[in-house]
């Protein structure tokens, strides 16, 4: 979304898209902890490398045991603030981090938790449900994009990047309380699902309706792509947020509920898509 279009929003819009640009920022910081400690680590650079500080790593223990599918990373447990003091230790920033963040920082470690610093509170601000500003909109777009650019760029010259840089789906909630920010889904797209049968709440009954709705990357332009969904294949219909009833005729062992994101591009990543993902669920006979 560009600034003309976000300056025309209303209060709910302005917050919806921000939170959404705040969620990338985290994500694409993520991501980076974990490609760049656990090369230098191993899997369990937070818990047993003396990261953060005792009392911080025995919660996140916790948090991690609580829900394993969730937390599949260790990074994934983190808060925003732990997130920005990991990055921008003095130590650790020189070593793992200024590569990656230079273009999106070039004054330095300071300059990068200065701008974090006001991303976490445009957060704050929408967690709390302050309205958001024009402002605040404008720099969670333009901060986001920043450092999701200069994420990006490492990662190609690491040979990381994606070799078809496209929308995808990086967020996916709905009404049973299922959530996930897609980090351990395979994003090859024959195998692009998730089992909520397995990892999560899976079971529907007639009379019910699921309510499930993906985010795309914000850092792609919402009119350069189109998203639908399906239930088994059939019956197509646009939107990022799927409405589905639930009658007896979907009593069975498998639900299966698609999203396709289409860019406008003339190729595409696969078969005329460029993602999909599939969630799997189960509906039980009427009691």
């Amino acid at each position: 979304m560009d600034i003309v279009a976000a300056n025309s929003l209303d209060d709910a819009g302005r917050t919806t898209v921000a939170r959404r640009y705040v969620d990338a920022a985290e994500s694409w910081l993520r991501k980076l902890i974990h490609h760049q400690l656990h090369a230098a680590r191993g899997a369990s650079y937070l818990t047993t490398g003396g990261i953060l500080k005792k009392p911080e790593t025995e919660k996140l223990k916790v948090k991690i045991a609580s829900d394993p599918a969730r937390y599949a990373r260790e990074v994934d447990a983190t808060s925003f603030e732990q997130t920005k003091k990991i990055i921008c230790h003095v130590d650790r920033w020189g070593q793992h981090f200024r590569p990656a963040l230079h273009s999106a920082y070039p004054l330095g470690r300071e300059q990068c938790e200065l701008f974090l610093d006001r991303l976490i509170a445009i957060r704050n601000d929408l967690q709390h449900g302050r309205p958001c500003s024009v402002r605040q909109l404008e720099q969670a777009i333009c901060y986001t994009n920043d450092l999701s650019d200069a994420v990006k760029a490492f990662f190609r010259e690491q040979s990381m990047a994606r070799q078809y840089d496209v929308p995808m789906f990086v967020r996916y909630i709905d009404s049973l309380g299922n959530e996930s920010r897609l980090e351990g889904v395979p994003t090859d797209i024959s195998t692009r699902n998730i089992d909520w049968r397995r990892h999560g709440r899976g079971d529907l009954y007639p009379g019910e309706t699921l309510v499930a709705e993906v985010e795309v990357d914000q850092t792609f332009d919402r009119s350069g792509y189109e998203v639908s969904w399906t239930l088994y294949g059939y019956d197509k219909h646009s939107g990022t947020k799927a409405v589905v009833p639930i009658e007896n005729v979907h009593v069975g062992e498998q639900l299966e509920l698609t999203f396709e994101v289409v860019s406008d591009r003339d190729w595409h990543r696969s078969a005329g898509i460029d993602d999909r993902l599939t969630l799997l669920f189960r509906v039980l006979p009427p009691s």
